[in-house]
């Protein structure tokens, strides 16, 4: 059996004007490499009528290639747009089942007023 590839787990937040910095939740970004610093990814995004995940859609629109640098320079930017990493990524059949199953806790923990 052919090992997993190594998967990344991020949640991507937007500006919030009621808190004054990124802290509203937008979608769950997840990554595997695919082959040679290529990555594969997968993104779902908070159900959204108002257009704010634009920002993350446009940023992943023009990043061809995905690569880790460029990960790496998302996390450690301060602006608008933020993403946080998941320590832990829990075992998943695949990128897709990983990334839905995280944006339905992230779905939850808003609904209970909690948020991230």
């Amino acid at each position: 059996m052919t090992p997993m590839p190594p998967r990344r787990l991020f949640v991507l937040f937007v500006w919030s004007p009621e808190l004054g910095m990124p802290a509203d939740p937008v979608g769950v970004l997840g990554i595997e490499e695919e082959n040679e610093g290529r990555w594969r990814l997968c993104v779902s995004w908070v159900p959204s009528h108002d257009g704010r995940a634009w920002p993350w859609r446009e940023r992943l629109r023009t990043a061809d290639p995905l690569t880790p640098e460029l990960v790496e320079h998302w996390l450690d930017q301060d602006g608008t747009t933020h993403m946080i990493e998941e320590e832990q990524v829990p075992e998943a059949p695949s990128l897709s089942h990983l990334v839905e199953g995280h944006l339905d806790q992230v779905l939850v923990d808003l609904a209970a007023g909690e948020g991230r």
